[in-house]
């Protein structure tokens, strides 16, 4: 009897030790993947990017071209090379249809990413916050274009940066 009770007290203290050692190796694999995939769905963001200013694809277009276009020169020096995002915009078909061409357009604003595969993460009825330097009149259009385009998962990063600075902007 006192053998088959030395038996199972070392059995039960090795098949503990070997639990232990598989829920640790689990969770080792668990929080590096978790870890690896977290890193991957957040695209590098420019530090001076941080402090944009919030605004809709239609408020910026209409600084440009409201009042018959009176304000062209004054909104390109004021706002061409700023940072400026759009929040919450869905991504739709017809966005895609221009990615053969590198940028995709967004109402009147032709965004171009800041990397060569910026747009591949793009899917239809993905909500996005999209975060460029305004670079100006299109030429090819009555729109705007924003050069170096990083395409954020809506709401993943807080934009603009608490406490920084937003340009006005003077519509009429």
């Amino acid at each position: 009897m006192e053998h088959l009770a030395d038996f199972l007290a070392k059995t039960g203290r090795h098949l503990w030790h070997s639990i232990v050692c598989i829920l640790l190796a689990v969770s080792v694999v668990a929080v590096s993947g978790c870890s690896k995939s977290a890193a991957a769905t957040v695209p590098y963001v420019p530090p001076s990017y941080l402090a944009c200013t919030e605004v809709t694809p239609y408020q910026l277009v209409n600084v440009y071209y409201g009042r018959y276009g009176s304000r062209m020169r004054q909104a390109e020096v004021l706002y061409n090379g700023s940072p400026f995002v759009f929040k919450n915009i869905r991504i739709t078909t017809e966005m895609l249809t221009s990615v053969p061409q590198g940028c995709i357009w967004v109402g009147l604003v032709k965004c171009c990413p800041l990397t060569k595969d910026g747009l591949s993460s793009l899917k239809i009825d993905s909500m996005v916050d999209i975060i460029g330097i305004d670079a100006g009149m299109c030429p090819e259009y009555h729109g705007l274009v924003f050069t170096g385009c990083v395409f954020l998962p809506a709401g993943i990063v807080q934009l603009p940066l608490e406490g920084s600075t937003s340009l006005p902007l003077s519509i009429y």
